[in-house]
């Protein structure tokens, strides 16, 4: 079994990778239906995010896929012994987040409510 806290390390280096700089400017973007859907579909359709390929990202794929991570940060915070299948975390590392890791954060999406978005 795999604990959270290696999960959460695992999702907290890639956020501080991928959206050292975005974080503050977070706060400004707001969550969108559209980019939610598009990023949604990216988890779905992916072997693996690489921290590179986050960086790239517009921003409001961005502000969702940092949202998303953030509550699962947050989630694993809370929760210290939860713990996961062996093979969760194969693929990932702080700079990507392999396919297993992706699926599980596609089927659970939104731990917390989701912020308030805006349709466009």
């Amino acid at each position: 079994m795999i604990q959270a806290s290696s999960v959460q390390e695992i999702l907290y280096n890639f956020s501080m990778f991928s959206f050292r700089e975005f974080a503050a400017k977070s706060k400004t973007v707001p969550l969108c239906e559209h980019a939610e859907s598009r990023v949604f579909k990216m988890l779905l359709k992916s072997d693996k995010i690489t921290a590179t390929e986050a960086t790239m990202l517009s921003d409001k794929d961005k502000k969702v896929l940092f949202e998303l991570l953030t509550q699962h940060i947050m989630f694993l915070e809370l929760a210290p012994d939860f713990t996961f299948p062996d093979g969760l975390l194969d693929g990932s590392s702080g700079m990507e987040l392999g396919l297993p890791l992706l699926t599980y954060i596609h089927e659970t999406a939104w731990l917390f409510p989701k912020p308030t978005q805006e349709s466009s």
